[in-house]
């Protein structure tokens, strides 16, 4: 077929491959996939809608594979600029003045701690020291953490041990 032995090209079924059989990349026939099951032209628009969640993967696992790949180059991502030493905009205020900005140099062991204060996070748990808070805020706004604003939430608004008085899941304010 006239191609390296490790280009992946894709024959009709039942063709005899010789040096003239028509064939087509796998990219190619990637695209046409999508194409006529989703009805996008590019893989990279296809990509981009599964990506904000307009598009499902094709299997659960697929899915989980996809966020493990993502979560894995943002802690890669973290410990290269850590071990860089590098700067990111902080501020432990929450006032994001520009003129009189404070830089946080990272450490080597940063990207264990933002693992760290990640996972419990993601748990529900509320930080003692608003300054981790703040530094994890940081962090995942200057690395794009996808999910920054899970972060940035809480699980029902308040501080755990604290319930309604009569018990329901409901304020005095809201509609039933």
């Amino acid at each position: 077929m006239g191609f390296s032995p490790k280009a992946r090209r894709y024959v009709k079924t039942g063709a005899k491959v010789t040096k003239a059989t028509g064939s087509i990349s796998a990219r190619q026939a990637e695209t046409k996939r999508t194409r006529e099951r989703y009805g996008f032209k590019t893989l990279e628009a296809a990509t981009r809608a599964r990506r904000e969640g307009g598009l499902g993967y094709e299997s659960r696992a697929q899915g989980e594979r996809v966020a493990k790949a993502e979560q894995t180059r943002l802690f890669k991502r973290i410990d290269a600029a850590a071990n860089a030493r590098e700067k990111i905009p902080y501020d432990p205020l929450g006032r994001r003045n520009v003129k009189r900005q404070r830089w946080l140099a990272l450490k080597p062991g940063d990207e264990k701690r933002y693992r760290d204060l990640r996972a419990r996070r993601l748990r529900g748990e509320w930080f003692d020291d608003i300054a981790d808070f703040t530094w994890l805020m940081d962090m995942s706004k200057r690395f794009g953490d996808r999910d920054a604003k899970r972060l940035r939430g809480s699980p029902d608004g308040r501080p755990p041990g604290e319930r309604d008085f009569d018990g329901d899941d409901y304020d005095e304010g809201e509609a039933a």
